[in-house]
């Protein structure tokens, strides 16, 4: 493999804060196309390896977990960003007040700081 392929994949450029849009998918781990497995550096911290046999382990609940660490670091991004407003309120505005699910509160949380960050000709992340 090339070596700066590896490097990128090491250096997890790959990596995302919203584990529905990262290539771990809130797992932990992302197995490339050079079928080698590396840990994410947002998600996959206490999670053991996917090839392991760990039945203590429940990956529902990490996921769960990472999506409100996700949202935290939003609200967190957006705050040092100059966001005064009611971070929760303007994400349930931005879902147009729908019943939400985990992904949906996340893509609104994201949708909330681009378009903030935006307006300051700045980026996330």
């Amino acid at each position: 493999m090339n070596n700066s392929i590896w490097q990128n994949l090491n250096l997890a450029s790959w990596a995302d804060p919203n584990p529905f849009a990262c290539l771990c998918r809130g797992t932990g781990w992302f197995l490339s196309d050079f079928d080698s497995w590396h840990q994410c550096p947002w998600h996959g911290e206490n999670v053991p390896h996917p090839e392991e046999n760990n039945q203590d382990y429940d990956s529902e609940a990490h996921r769960l977990e990472m999506a409100r660490a996700a949202f935290v670091y939003f609200r967190d991004e957006a705050r040092a960003a100059g966001f005064v407003s009611n971070f929760t309120f303007a994400c349930r505005k931005e879902m147009g007040w729908v019943d939400p699910s985990p992904k949906q509160w996340l893509n609104a949380a994201e949708n909330v700081i681009d378009n903030l960050l935006s307006t300051l000709g700045r980026h996330h992340g």
